[in-house]
């Protein structure tokens, strides 16, 4: 029997509880990536799949999970979903983005996604960033920007894994123009019934560093305070990079000052404090070329400082997405993605990964998932967590990672539980026909015995339990009421 593939972070969160009186204090909850691509193209709009854009795979999903992320923006351009104002979205096109959100989220992964087109529908292509041609509000009306959300929400409302980040950097316009559209597709967003968390941006490129200023055509600090949402459930997103004119253009460090990017994001944090608001760090970056030891290579101490600055900051800070990674950049300066990912030839994980690493997601123990399940891809439970699984009638597959906890709850169909821990370290037992396998590193599986034999594998063995004539077996085994080892 094949065993199921191992996924480092391919189950997050569903339901909190907290047990007791314990205190649950704010955590990050985001960490991961920007996957770029579908974005791609800006001047061929709109476009040829394979020639001027590509949408990321299962590859990229897979790596960056196994690295210990949980959550991708996938850009896209809105010329593509919707090739028309007020058409319907385009069924190739969705189809392509459905492949991505669905793999994504089936291994536990939130997807932010953004229309990557600055506030802007069919711009000049010369100037697709900043031109007058195709601006939301005054040539291409707010009703067609708010189209575009009620229908992306209505396809997407079922999955409540799927983020919805209303525009990649507005730029080049009135603030009050842009509050007023992004209430626009707020309604439409919500009159769908659509619950999902919503990113609101800010004008000026989504500057964090900017957030207070006035000379961009009304300052973001006061122009969004007048954004609506009903359900209040959405937040703030903002860029920050880290050269001298703030735009992730050039490959040096502003002053090589590895507090930089506190210090541009701190106005920001504040103003959150100050408002009761959240926020989201959408993109940012250094250069790989800058993380090491030489006296220009602060890149490192730069992030980490930055990371750490969001987590103590997390009653505000949601997370966190790097820009970028993507099957297209090559050498890109900013680059998470290593040569020929996937490959037998693939190359080193890139610098920055490093650095990332530990400001990524961790588990506690005072956590609980609860998860239905509705189909046959893996659902794992991380090492620190508690989960409640109910199964469904066909088959079910579940990656219980070392140090874990999982109760499988009316489990009716066919099932598969692969334990990533080695048989010998287990006691079983059991209470009426629920079996327990329990380790010394807090691994805990409670599983019900049924008529129908159910597969458990362990790294050195695969066992099946079953009711036959009334006992409840363990291979040839008779499960006894008090613990005994396994083999």
């Amino acid at each position: 029997m094949e065993k199921n593939k191992f996924n480092l972070l391919s189950a997050i969160i569903i339901i909190f509880i907290v047990f007791g009186t314990s205190i649950l204090y704010a955590q990050i909850k985001y960490t991961g990536v920007n996957i770029a691509g579908a974005e791609f193209g800006e001047s061929y709009l709109p476009g040829i799949y394979g020639t001027h854009y590509i949408y990321p795979t299962s590859v990229e999903i897979d790596y960056y999970i196994s690295k210990g992320m949980n959550t991708f923006r996938l850009p896209f351009r809105w010329e593509r979903v919707q090739q028309s104002q007020f058409a319907p979205l385009d069924a190739t096109e969705l189809s392509r983005m459905d492949t991505f959100v669905d793999y994504a989220t089936a291994q536990g992964a939130y997807v932010i996604i953004e229309p990557h087109n600055f506030q802007r529908y069919y711009p000049d292509p010369t100037n697709f960033q900043s031109s007058e041609q195709g601006l939301v509000g005054t040539e291409v009306p707010d009703a067609a920007f708010a189209d575009l959300w009620g229908k992306l929400a209505n396809h997407y409302k079922e999955n409540s894994r799927v983020i919805f980040n209303l525009m990649n950097e507005p730029n080049t316009m009135s603030t009050e123009l842009l509050v007023r559209a992004e209430n626009a597709a707020i309604v439409a967003i919500r009159n769908t019934e659509a619950n999902n968390l919503i990113l609101v941006p800010g004008n000026q490129w989504s500057g964090a560093w900017a957030w207070n200023e006035t000379w961009y055509n009304g300052a973001n600090a006061e122009h969004m305070l007048d954004i609506v949402d009903p359900k209040a459930n959405l937040a703030f997103e903002v860029h920050q990079y880290m050269d001298d004119d703030y735009s992730g253009s050039l490959t040096g460090i502003s002053n090589n000052d590895p507090m930089i990017g506190v210090k541009r994001l701190t106005n920001f944090t504040d103003w959150l404090k100050t408002h009761h608001l959240k926020g989201f760090l959408g993109e940012f970056a250094v250069a790989n070329s800058k993380i090491g030891n030489a006296a220009d290579e602060v890149g490192d101490e730069v992030i980490d400082n930055m990371l750490s600055y969001l987590k103590e900051n997390a009653d505000v800070w949601i997370g966190w997405t790097w820009w970028a990674a993507g099957p297209w950049w090559g050498e890109y300066q900013f680059t998470l993605e290593p040569l020929n990912l996937g490959q037998s030839n693939q190359g080193p994980d890139r610098a920055a990964m490093l650095i990332l690493q530990p400001h990524m997601v961790l588990p506690s123990s005072t956590e609980k998932e609860i998860k239905v399940l509705t189909g046959t891809s893996p659902y794992t439970v991380l090492s620190g967590y508690t989960a409640d699984i109910y199964g469904c009638e066909g088959q079910n597959n579940v990656i219980l990672q070392s140090g874990a906890s999982a109760r499988l709850i009316n489990f009716v169909g066919n099932n598969e539980v692969t334990v990533q821990a080695d048989s010998g370290l287990f006691n079983v037992s059991r209470s009426g026909a629920s079996v327990s396998f329990k380790d010394s590193n807090g691994t805990l599986l409670v599983i019900p015995a049924t008529k129908t034999a159910q597969t458990i594998i362990f790294n050195d063995a695969i066992l099946t339990i079953v009711i036959d004539d009334n006992q409840v077996m363990l291979d040839n085994l008779i499960v006894n009421l008090t613990p005994d080892p396994i083999l």
